[in-house]
């Protein structure tokens, strides 16, 4: 079997792998597993597979991009040509039973109807939460927080900050639940929400580090020996 014939078969198997989704059947792994005759031709064909698929992958991140800048232009069109027609109805439209002005031209009709939006200064109450939080952080590092009321260290800010919420996410490590620390934490937070939710996260850094001094740490985790290819 010569180099084109063995890039004519793998070309079969790669499509295949691709259509399903890069997962490996017991005959795909053993038509793609590469034998001493076999080294240098399937490596080749291999080498250059994978380059065009990487570029391949670029291209898809390049038509993402470029599609989703098409859908916005055209979302920002579409609102225009509504606001246009908003402001055509409600000036030449007849008005119904609801006071609402309407053109109907007989396959369609359109009517101006009132509505009404909250509209949010985004720079201002991101502002009013970044300063509060600064001013309880350096009070914080000054020791000043354990010793005087939070609405002695934001004095001048309660009337600013009526409306505006803030989402605090603080990563614990369970293990804090069984210590004095967590367990004070965990009733404060139920004492004061019960309804906050939970997200998992996992650092698999520390979980590495405690498995290398001990294999048995966690009963969910292990270390799994990989090698990979570096290709230059």
């Amino acid at each position: 079997m010569n180099i084109f014939q063995i890039s004519d078969e793998l070309t079969s198997v790669f499509d295949e792998l691709e259509e399903n989704g890069g997962e490996l059947t017991p005959e795909l792994e053993e038509k793609l597993s590469i034998s001493q005759e076999q080294l240098d031709s399937k490596i080749s064909n291999y080498l250059g597979v994978i380059k065009q698929l990487e570029s391949d992958s670029d291209l898809c991140d390049k038509e993402i991009k470029r599609l989703q800048t098409i859908k916005k232009s055209k979302q920002n069109t579409i609102a225009k040509l509504k606001s246009i027609l908003c402001y055509t109805v409600d000036k030449f439209g007849q008005p119904n039973k609801s006071g609402n002005n309407v053109i109907d031209l007989g396959t369609c009709k359109l009517t101006a109807k009132a509505s009404e939006q909250v509209s949010v200064d985004e720079t201002y109450y991101n502002e009013v939460v970044e300063n509060i939080f600064n001013l309880l952080n350096d009070a914080n590092y000054t020791k000043e927080l354990n010793d005087n009321p939070i609405t002695e260290l934001l004095s001048g800010w309660d009337d600013v900050s009526k409306g505006i919420r803030a989402t605090i996410s603080v990563e614990i490590p369970l293990e804090d639940l069984f210590a004095s620390k967590g367990e004070q934490f965990i009733k404060e937070v139920f004492n004061y929400d019960a309804g906050f939710k939970v997200k998992p996260t996992i650092s698999k850094t520390l979980l590495k580090d405690k498995l290398k001094e001990n294999p048995n740490a966690y009963k969910f985790a292990t270390i799994k020996s990989n090698k990979t290819v570096l290709i230059k």
